[in-house]
């Protein structure tokens, strides 16, 4: 097994590398060959003391003015298709999102409890038009998807949407 040179900073040592390293008047590189050591026992002993003047960056709680916008910013409205196929809508700032659909259904009959879900009676989950959507309970959506109660037709997905509501209120009782 091979061993390993343990070196101890003698408080000269640790002096001499703050004053090389003060202001930035040397490199890394170029402290660790004057004081002997290598860049990254330097490095090591200036994180260890918190000396850090490598990160010419702002400080993450100056780096961006107030009211700035990042590159990939999005405006409330925008549409986002997701790779599950469902059109997600910016509502609000600052990350708030909803699904298209849910909001068309909001919009024609008021808000939805969260024990509530909106099917797409022909199965497209791009279609938002209002008769497409149907408001079902989430126990309702349990059994329209056990029985495997879907449809590429928007009437005969109605009907089977009815059919997975009596399901749900069979197993009820």
């Amino acid at each position: 097994m091979a061993s390993r040179y343990f070196h101890r900073w003698t408080k000269e040592e640790v002096a001499k590398l703050r004053e090389l390293y003060r202001d930035q008047a040397h490199t890394l590189t170029e402290c660790a060959e004057l004081m002997g050591r290598t860049p990254a026992a330097c490095k090591d002993k200036l994180t260890r003391l918190h000396i850090n003047h490598g990160d010419k960056r702002p400080h993450s709680a100056t780096q961006y003015k107030k009211g700035h916008l990042p590159s990939n910013h999005k405006p409330v409205g925008s549409e986002y298709l997701k790779k599950d196929g469902y059109i997600w809508v910016k509502v609000a700032e600052p990350r708030f999102w909803k699904t298209k659909h849910r909001l068309v259904y909001e919009q024609h009959y008021g808000k939805l409890k969260t024990s509530e879900a909106v099917i797409f009676l022909n199965g497209d989950t791009t279609d938002c038009r209002i008769e497409n959507l149907m408001k079902v309970t989430r126990s309702e959506l349990v059994r329209i998807n056990q029985l495997g109660l879907h449809s590429d037709n928007t009437e005969i997905g109605r009907a089977k949407a009815l059919l997975g509501k009596i399901a749900a209120r069979t197993r009820k009782r």
